[in-house]
This record gives C-alpha cells, sequence and structure tokens, in this order.
C-alpha cells in the first residue's frame, strides 16, 4: 500500500511539472512571435489581454501600422494543455 501512495505522488508530481514546463514553453512562444513581428520596420505590436489559468491560457494582442493609431488586426490565440 506504501508503495502505491508513493508512486501516485511521483506521477502526480510529474505531471504537474510537464504541465508547468509546457505552459512556460507555449507562452514564451506567442511572446516571441510578437516579438519577431515588432521586428519588422511596417508594424508595431501590443499585448491587450492576458488570462493564464492551470490548464489553458488566453491572450490578445493587437497589430498596429507603424505611426498610425488604428489596429489593423488582432491576433487571438488559446492555449490548452491538461485534461
Amino acid at each position: 500500500m506504501r508503495k502505491l501512495i508513493i508512486a501516485i505522488v511521483v506521477l502526480a508530481v510529474a505531471y504537474l511539472g510537464t504541465l508547468f514546463f509546457v505552459k512556460s514553453q507555449s507562452t514564451d512562444a506567442f511572446e516571441r512571435q510578437l516579438a519577431e513581428l515588432d521586428k519588422l520596420p511596417q508594424f508595431n505590436t501590443e499585448i491587450v489581454e492576458k488570462n493564464e489559468g492551470l490548464f489553458s491560457a488566453t491572450a490578445v494582442a493587437n497589430v498596429f501600422m507603424h505611426g498610425a493609431p488604428d489596429v489593423v488586426f488582432s491576433i487571438k490565440q488559446t492555449q490548452s494543455y491538461g485534461p
């Protein structure tokens, strides 16, 4: 019985560690993509909304033409991880 409890705890810790790793990598990937778009001389980006939960994250970014106040388009990204 004790070995079963230890195995369940080890699996739970491994699952939560993997979940945290995947979550941080996917959030960083979205921010890197926006940074690449910002490098283009004609575009500026701005993250206007960011909601992170345990099993999902949603981010909305607006893209502007350089020097123009109006939004050209918005990017909404929803990421799901976990059960």
